[in-house]
């Protein structure tokens, strides 16, 4: 994946393992992307581990927490 360096993107991409991130839009950004993402040799498990960080089950997990610890609270 190319995708530009910012928003959730930012997060979820780690550049170079799980794709490209790129600060601009302009055509020899995007040539000199598209050359380094053919030129790594991509090992497939990292995106597939990097993207159950953001599966629907990690996130209930997370937000449950949250709510566990509000609810643990007295209030002041």
């Amino acid at each position: 994946m190319i995708a530009f360096n910012g928003g959730g993107f930012r997060e979820t991409i780690i550049d170079g393992e799980t794709g490209i991130l790129i600060d601009a839009t302009d055509v020899a950004t995007l040539e000199k992307a598209f050359k380094r993402f053919n030129e790594i040799k991509w090992d497939k498990e990292k995106p597939q581990i990097q993207a159950r960080k953001f599966s629907r089950d990690k996130f209930e997990e997370k937000i449950r927490k949250v709510v566990a610890g509000y609810a643990g609270t007295t209030g002041s």
